[in-house]
Formats: C-alpha cells, structure tokens, sequence
C-alpha cells in the first residue's frame, strides 16, 4: 500500500473529565499528541476529525506537517460520525482509526493490525468475550462509506451496529495481540476523571 492514512478522531469532548479529555496531559505530554506521535511512525499521513467549534487548542498543540485536520458540523455526538467524516475525507483505501485518549499504544500492535487488513473491510481486534474495539482498526473506507448514505439517519446508532453489517471482516483475537502489548495497555482509554488517575499512575510503571 503506497499511501496509508491514520484518522484520529478528536470530536467527543470530555465533559466527564471536567474539559476536553485530548488534552490532558501524560508525562508532560498532551494525550492527543502522543496519539499522533504513535500514528506518524505507522502511517504516512495522519488525519485528526475536530468539532467545528472546538478545536483550536488541539490544533495548536498539534502545530505539525504531518498532520491535517478534518472539521463536521454536526451537533450530536458518536464516534461512528467522526469515523465517516474522516473515512470520506481519506486519500488511502485502507485507514487506521484511532481514539484521541489512547495514551498508551502500541507500535507493534497497530503495525500487526495493518499487516493484516489487505483484502477484508475491516480488521478488528475482539476479546474473548465477543467485544470490539472498533476505534483501534483498520478500514477500507468505500466499504464502511457504502453504509452510510445519511448521516442524520444514523446519529443515534452504535457503530457495532454499522461495521456489522460490513462483508469482510477479520477479527483478531485481543489475546493474540499480548505478544506485542502484554497488558494491553493499547486499549486503555480514559472517560472520566478516574481512569485519568489510573493513567498517571501507570506512567510510573510502564
């Protein structure tokens, strides 16, 4: 694949966390840029999906070539609009979709889930008990797109709802992933102040 794009999607907000959750920082460092630290070793260009309203300090803190940024206008919130905004916005076939408050992930897990996505709509890591993570995989962004002919018809649905429906997917097996990542910290993401408090500290012992 000449072009591969990572899309983060940075339009959720944070109202549990007191404020806009992407900028909190991890060891001195805003969790939305260590996010796009990550992605820019993986892929060649790197696409960050903002609020129209709600961006500047993101954009200011992510002062950078590599990355360009995507604005919706739309005034709900769900990840899968983010995901189709960005996946109508990309330059590649396949995209890495990635959360904004993903502070630790992992290189070699994404490389693996990118070496695995050729020929399927959507390569996806599920845990044994049948969840899915489908903001860290890969899509083939004309499948998911072919979906979704209206957004508003979609505002209030469950993006497991959509990506079911998609032909071709790979499911990887999370437990297959601790080769590269062994507690999965990969999957750890912060919605309230809590898992914030978690995160600080686990920057002390990762």
């Amino acid at each position: 694949m000449e072009l591969f794009e990572a899309i983060i999607l940075a339009g959720g907000g944070g109202t549990r966390v007191g404020g806009n959750k992407a900028l909190l920082p991890v060891e001195g460092i805003p969790i939305i840029k260590r996010v796009v630290n990550v992605a820019g070793i993986v892929a060649n260009l790197v696409t960050v999906v903002l609020k129209s309203w709600d961006h500047e300090e993101i954009i200011r803190v992510l002062e950078d070539d590599r990355v360009q940024f995507v604005f919706e206008n739309y005034r709900f919130r769900n990840p899968l609009i983010g995901l189709y905004v960005g996946l109508l916005h990309s330059h590649s076939n396949y995209s890495l979709v990635l959360p904004c408050d993903a502070p630790y992930l992992n290189v070699d897990v994404l490389k693996y889930l990118i070496n695995n996505c050729e020929g399927y709509d959507l390569t996806i890591p599920r845990w044994d008990n049948g969840y899915l993570e489908p903001l860290c995989a890969v899509y083939r962004g004309k499948s998911l797109l072919n979906l979704v002919d209206d957004v508003e018809k979609v505002k209030d649905a469950r993006i497991q709802s959509i990506i079911g429906r998609l032909p071709k997917i790979r499911y990887i097996p999370v437990r297959e992933l601790r080769k590269f990542d062994e507690k999965l910290l990969t999957f750890y993401n912060i919605n309230t102040l809590e898992d914030y408090e978690k995160t600080l500290k686990l920057a002390n012992v990762t």
